[in-house]
């Protein structure tokens, strides 16, 4: 008889099984809760709640800057007059808009900012200017 050369139907099955095992852990690191889907939409989150912390205290800066500048010639002004929605709105530029401001300057303002894209981002402001969001 001449020698026949070929895949047996051991290998064959241990060949699939691997291959289902490979399988399995692409799709588990795929959509795990580690999985690449996961960490690509909390890294989307992420990424905009930044820019709208972002978008926020550059708002806050140029408001601050107009009341010092304003506060050095005449140094009557008072900083609730200048820290309103319409200051600070007229700071964004096309991405969103701020609202519910509750100014405090002793310590720490609250406001609503909502994007172009219609999310609501409720934000502090500390008495330093440092912009967070408000956990809810």
């Amino acid at each position: 008889m001449k020698k026949q050369e070929g895949l047996t139907l051991v290998s064959l099955v241990i060949t699939i099984i691997v291959m289902l095992i490979l399988a399995g852990l692409s799709v588990a690191l795929g959509i795990g809760n580690n999985g690449i889907l996961t960490q690509a939409i909390t890294g989307n989150t992420k990424t905009r709640e930044g820019k709208a912390i972002e978008e926020v205290t550059l708002a806050w800066v140029a408001v601050y800057n107009e009341y010092m500048d304003a506060w050095a010639l005449n140094m009557t002004e008072k900083a609730e007059d200048y820290y309103t929605v319409e200051n600070l709105n007229k700071y964004i530029e096309l991405t969103g808009t701020i609202s519910n401001l509750e100014y405090n300057a002793n310590g720490t303002s609250t406001l609503t900012y909502t994007t172009e894209t219609e999310e609501v981002y409720n934000m502090q402001v500390d008495s330093k200017g440092k912009v967070s969001l408000v956990q809810e």
